[in-house]
């Protein structure tokens, strides 16, 4: 499992960096490369975090105003987190994340959610308005984005002080997203998908602040 971990992050490391994946690599090198290119900023204080059951929100929690903020990146443990390098391919994810929102109009302010005590939400991007509903089972937040054609999607959350992070899986993503921004258009979502699919022990999402 380990190796099969390691070598996942290794190809997503090298996409984000532009390294051809089929080429021949040795995979310890790879990794000591790449964690010998931290910066030194650990991300378990800014952009990601570690997953902690104690910190998913409740109803209660959610119900308000909140304005996206940025790209969150969300570890299952300390270990994913540390092995091969991880925090330097989470920097670079991010860039590559918050890279493809610009194009869909997410963008930190310009997004707001208000989440009614009723199960209504409403959520403005620039001038388009989304209704939808949600809900809280289980500790999972579910979200259905528009009437017509409703999207839904299970997001685990966590919650940093005034901020609470909204993440998924690969796998689901693009629903989010495409959800958030009533978009069609998903070439770039589907180009971040494929890298995140084979990586075990992350999830992706975006960080809300609380008004």
């Amino acid at each position: 499992m380990k190796k099969n971990f390691l070598r996942s992050i290794a190809l997503v490391a090298m996409m984000l960096c532009g390294i051809n994946a089929n080429a021949q690599f040795d995979l310890g090198a790879l990794a000591g490369a790449i964690s010998g290119n931290d910066s030194g900023q650990s991300l378990a204080t800014a952009l990601t975090s570690i997953f902690s059951g104690e910190k998913q929100a409740s109803a209660s929690n959610i119900e308000g105003t909140w304005t996206y903020s940025e790209p969150a990146i969300l570890f299952d443990s300390e270990d994913y987190l540390t092995k091969a390098g991880g925090k330097v391919v989470a920097q670079k994810l991010e860039k590559k994340i918050q890279a493809v929102f610009n194009k869909y109009g997410v963008t930190k302010g310009a997004v707001k959610f208000v989440f009614n005590s009723d199960g209504t939400f409403v959520e403005t991007i620039k001038t388009k308005t989304i209704k939808g509903k949600w809900s809280v089972d289980n500790n999972t937040l579910k979200l259905t984005f528009g009437t017509i054609k409703p999207k839904t999607v299970e997001i685990t959350t966590q919650l940093e002080g005034n901020q609470m992070m909204m993440v998924t899986d690969a796998t689901k993503l693009l629903t989010l997203v495409q959800g958030m921004t009533s978009s069609s258009n998903s070439s770039n979502l589907k180009a971040i998908s494929a890298l995140l699919k084979n990586v075990k022990g992350m999830k992706v999402g975006v960080t809300l602040t609380k008004q």
